[in-house]
């Protein structure tokens, strides 16, 4: 299913079309979440909690939250050999008694409030944010409700009043080098096979992906051997210096996550707040019927969260 995002994003960048998955295309509500770097820094994560069929529903989430998180500048082709993606099919919805009734690791919360102006608000979290963050029953809910743009102060008669709803996942996370691989497989295999019209997509992705990630020591090659036909070797040993030194530093400069145009203020890596999602969705007025991103509508009932 990683896979599947990773060249639906691949073609949605390239302008192409992804190969047919083949995997089950039973309905899910579902979270596609990109993240880049060997910290796994979050790139992009959108998701529904309305089931979509797996098919589709990857297809268009992994482009959405790779491209139209609000909290995000798009991913770019420059950064596509750094990421990593995360899929997560919810299973097991139950209502919970209270705010505290859910286990730490093992499920995910999401609540539902009205906030100091009496619009109903909803937020959630995965089942892994709580434990990774450290956080206590009460943290995570006090976070959820900042999460959902909850600006007052968090009583405990705030906390007894919302709904909450627990649920489960299954988790499957992959790195642009899983992916590559697969894609060689995939390729060698088809050869082998002797199904030419199977291999040609998986063979071209691979070559124009290498092909990409060499070009900058092309062009430095490139580059040092017009100047060295031209200049005496001390004048091109300072030059070829600096251009090492310049490509080096361009290499090891991380990617600018610019802030989003509705400048959420981020006091820690897991709180956003989401605005315009229905009941369904995270925070939002509980009038409305689809869900609106980076102002792009989408089919589903969607919202961002921070994986």
């Amino acid at each position: 299913m990683c896979y599947y995002c990773f060249d639906s994003l691949y073609c949605h960048l390239n302008n192409c079309e992804p190969a047919k998955p083949t995997f089950t295309n039973e309905a899910y509500p579902l979270f596609v979440t990109w993240s880049i770097g060997r910290d796994k820094h979050l790139r992009g994560c959108i998701g529904t909690f309305s089931p979509v069929n797996l098919h589709d529903g990857l297809h268009e989430y992994a482009i959405t939250s790779a491209t139209k998180d609000s909290r995000f500048s798009p991913v770019t082709k420059a950064e596509f050999y750094r990421l990593h993606c995360s899929v997560s099919l919810l299973t097991k919805f139950e209502e919970g008694k209270d705010y505290l009734d859910w286990q730490i690791g093992k499920h995910g919360v999401r609540i539902e409030f009205y906030n100091e102006r009496g619009h109903k608000r909803n937020a959630t979290y995965l089942p892994e944010v709580a434990q990774e963050q450290g956080w206590d029953h009460t943290q995570t809910i006090d976070s959820l409700l900042k999460k959902a743009g909850y600006r007052g102060l968090v009583t405990m008669e705030m906390r007894q009043s919302l709904k909450l709803m627990r649920y489960q996942s299954e988790k499957i996370t992959v790195s642009y080098a899983d992916y590559m691989a697969s894609a060689n497989r995939h390729s060698a295999a088809a050869t082998n096979s002797g199904n030419s019209n199977c291999n040609i997509n998986s063979s071209s992705r691979v070559n124009n992906i290498a092909n990409h990630n060499s070009s900058s020591n092309n062009i430095c090659n490139s580059l040092s051997n017009n100047v060295c036909n031209n200049l005496g070797n001390n004048i091109c040993n300072n030059i070829s210096q600096k251009i090492n030194g310049c490509l080096v530093s361009m290499s090891s400069s991380p990617p600018k996550h610019h802030a989003a145009a509705n400048n959420h203020h981020h006091h820690h890596p897991y709180h956003h707040h989401s605005r315009n999602i229905s009941p369904t969705g995270a925070s939002s007025s509980s009038s409305s019927s689809s869900a609106i991103v980076n102002n792009h509508h989408v089919r589903h009932n969607h919202f961002n969260h921070h994986e």
